[in-house]
């Protein structure tokens, strides 16, 4: 194996995205593209050119990550320094696939998030605001987010509450 791999580069992403399969496992699961001997070679020298496009598609299908992603850990792998940002980050959640959704669905994930994003927003600014010492100890107290599951522990008879007789049901 070539020592001094990169950082973020195509190397170790496949070498940490093949997990246990074998590198002819991992072809296979590409959709035979790249074949085993040149998976190995990527996965394992040093180069100074990108793969071509049918091997980053088929090294997304088998490592489940974007095309992106690929052309990413290609470009860091061929010392090519990236702007700042364009790699991506360890906050970033990959939904591999979610392109191929409908649109109406990529809108709903998208507004989903962004309103999760906008909720997390006001927790940090409530949290900077009441101080960075109790945020650092992990004060709830400012915590807006509900958590929305029921109490199942908890059932209607224990309360003394009517609860429903299944005798009574309407039938469908």
């Amino acid at each position: 194996m070539a020592k001094n791999l990169p950082q973020g580069g195509l190397q170790r992403l496949i070498q940490e995205r093949r997990g246990n399969r074998s590198y002819e496992s991992l072809s296979r699961d590409c959709g035979g593209t790249p074949a085993k001997p040149n998976l190995v070679r990527l996965a394992t020298d040093e180069y100074k050119s990108f793969p071509r496009p049918d091997a980053m598609i088929g090294l997304a299908k088998g490592l489940k990550v974007r095309v992106q992603d690929i052309v990413v850990a290609s470009a860091i792998s061929c010392g090519i320094q990236l702007p700042k940002g364009l790699a991506g980050s360890s906050d970033d959640l990959v939904i591999p696939g979610a392109g191929k959704l409908p649109d109406e669905s990529r809108s709903m994930l998208e507004e989903l998030a962004g309103n999760m994003l906008w909720w997390q927003e006001q927790v940090e600014a409530e949290r900077s605001k009441a101080g960075d010492s109790k945020a650092a100890e992990g004060d709830d107290a400012v915590d807006n987010v509900t958590e929305l599951r029921p109490d199942w522990g908890r059932m209607a008879a224990d309360t003394g509450e009517p609860g429903v007789d299944p005798e009574q049901q309407p039938e469908d």
